[in-house]
């Protein structure tokens, strides 16, 4: 079941006690972006493909399973490789059958590439909310595991993206024949692919499989966009995600010190902290009241800001990436597996599925140019 667009999105709340903290302006630009986020939740968020993958079989391993799949009538396409080994790839469309090499090819590579898009939408659009309604409620000690997630987040889209993107142009470049473009094709996608949906930091992995270190990330984050606060930011939000200094002054005033310098001493509250001159009564003088700068509260709030922005604006050229693969491929046409986003090219005068507004589909061909990531530094 589909979400309805737009339904249940709220804007998150935060107390003015929270706005006088961190300002107006810091404050509408954060709730714009959580409610970007949960428009993107609210049209993907039911979304889902099957991703799967082709692996080879041995030549009497394959011909064991062409005899088995007849038995079973199960529709199967098989190719012979150079090296000697069968690639065999099932639910394919009759009028597909008269295209093995695509059909093993394609459709398989093009439901890892959305699995791709929709891990990083999801997982994205939900660090954004949770990083803005963390520090809208003034959640100091959960709001910087958030943001500190997010930086990753699309630090480690940034780096997927550059290397699909590569690989990708190489791709596309190619005007072999059908049978050795869709190998070429397998050969430059397959290890990006693969390296994007295993990679991983767990001790005792395949080294191929090893997924760059986070700070791999922040730093790729910090040259493709030219914001060089990332690394500062990204320390600050460590610390203030464990235990340590960062963790104990979000909740605290900044140290006061006495004339004689024999006394030290600050305030410790859980909410946003401010002071005013008092009155001759002792009470505070209310429209003196000023917010205490909060600088654990400013790095959540500005780098959430700064990684968010990034993050919708390489969404959306990995998705045209993503669209380019499915139509100039025609990948979706070729497998009865739901593949999802999988448009195909347009109707000879409609305008193009991806969005581009052209009809006559001709960025979608073998031999054309492919979609730029094209952000700032990059």
């Amino acid at each position: 079941m589909k979400s309805e667009e737009g339904a249940g999105m709220m804007p998150p709340k935060f107390a003015s006690s929270v706005t006088r903290a961190l300002g107006v302006d810091r404050v509408q630009d954060l709730v714009d972006l959580s409610l970007r986020a949960q428009e993107l939740t609210a049209t993907v968020g039911d979304e889902w493909c099957t991703e799967f993958w082709v692996a080879p079989m041995t030549p009497a391993q394959a011909e064991g399973w062409r005899r088995s799949a007849i038995e079973l009538r199960e529709t199967w396409s098989f190719v012979n490789l150079k090296s000697g080994g069968v690639l065999a790839v099932d639910e394919v469309p009759d009028h597909a059958l008269s295209q093995p090499v695509a059909a093993v090819t394609y459709p398989a590579l093009l439901s890892q590439l959305c699995a791709w898009w929709l891990f990083h939408a999801w997982r994205g659009a939900d660090l954004v909310t949770d990083a803005v309604s963390g520090i809208a409620s003034w959640r100091l000690t959960t709001a910087p595991l958030a943001a500190r997630a997010l930086i990753e987040q699309v630090g480690c889209l940034l780096h997927e993206c550059r290397s699909l993107f590569n690989a990708w142009a190489d791709a596309k470049a190619g005007r072999a024949g059908s049978a050795a473009r869709a190998e070429m094709v397998r050969s430059k996608m397959t290890p990006v692919l693969v390296k994007t949906s295993m990679g991983t930091r767990i001790s005792g992995s395949p080294e191929r499989l090893q997924a760059p270190n986070v700070l791999t990330y922040v730093k790729r984050l910090e040259k493709m966009t030219g914001e060089k606060r990332y690394s500062k930011w990204y320390d600050w939000l460590s610390d203030a995600s464990h235990p340590a200094f960062a963790a104990r002054i979000a909740s605290s005033s900044e140290a006061m010190v006495h004339e004689t310098g024999a006394l030290a001493f600050r305030f410790v509250a859980k909410g946003p902290l401010s002071s005013a001159p008092l009155d001759n009564t002792g009470k505070a003088i209310a429209d003196r009241i000023r917010p205490q700068f909060n600088e654990v509260a400013a790095h959540i709030a500005d780098s959430t800001a700064a990684a968010a922005k990034t993050y919708f604006e390489a969404l959306i050229q990995a998705r045209q990436l993503v669209d380019d693969f499915a139509i100039t491929t025609r990948a979706g046409a070729l497998t009865q597996r739901h593949l999802w986003p999988a448009p195909l090219p347009a109707r000879t005068g409609h305008p193009c599925p991806c969005g581009c507004n052209r009809r006559d589909g001709g960025i979608h061909r073998w031999g054309q140019p492919t979609p730029v990531l094209n952000l700032l530094g990059s």
